[in-house]
């Protein structure tokens, strides 16, 4: 479990240095963007990550251990992530980036099925169904900012 736990951390910590990289709220392009009215401030990102993170890395060493053949999913979802924050700051295609997060939607329900297929504790299904609410909301505010501009 411990080994899990790092090499997991460790995955997890090198999406988020290449997810924040790749991230700028400050630039002209965002900040100018057309935003939906129930569009959180950019510090609620962090704070939500930070916690979405947290459940991805724990969830994952708990599952890997019971279902090895998590780990290719597991990665392509953080590929999926850090490739969000690519094609949405630095490509600037808002439809390109809503295509990245129907296609994370879509993984973290597959995901989320091999997790409740090896865990019959209901606290990491639960903890995982967060991360899958949360793409979910991004995917609709992704959309609608692009309908928007």
């Amino acid at each position: 479990m411990i080994g899990s736990l790092i090499f997991f951390g460790l995955l997890i910590v090198l999406s988020i240095m290449l997810t924040t990289h790749f991230s700028d709220f400050q630039t002209g392009w965002y900040k100018d963007l057309k935003k939906p009215s129930y569009q959180p401030p950019p510090i609620a990102f962090s704070v939500i990550w930070t916690f979405l993170y947290i459940i991805l890395w724990l969830t994952i060493s708990v599952t890997y251990p019971k279902d090895k053949s998590i780990l290719p999913y597991f990665v392509l979802l953080l590929i999926l992530l850090v490739a969000w924050a690519y094609v949405f700051f630095q490509v600037q295609s808002l439809w390109g980036a809503s295509i990245v997060l129907l296609i994370t939607l879509g993984l973290s329900l597959f995901i989320w099925k091999k997790i409740l297929n090896a865990n019959n504790n209901q606290i990491v299904s639960a903890s995982f169904f967060l991360f899958i609410a949360w793409i979910f909301i991004a995917t609709i505010l992704n959309i609608n900012t692009a309908i928007l501009n």
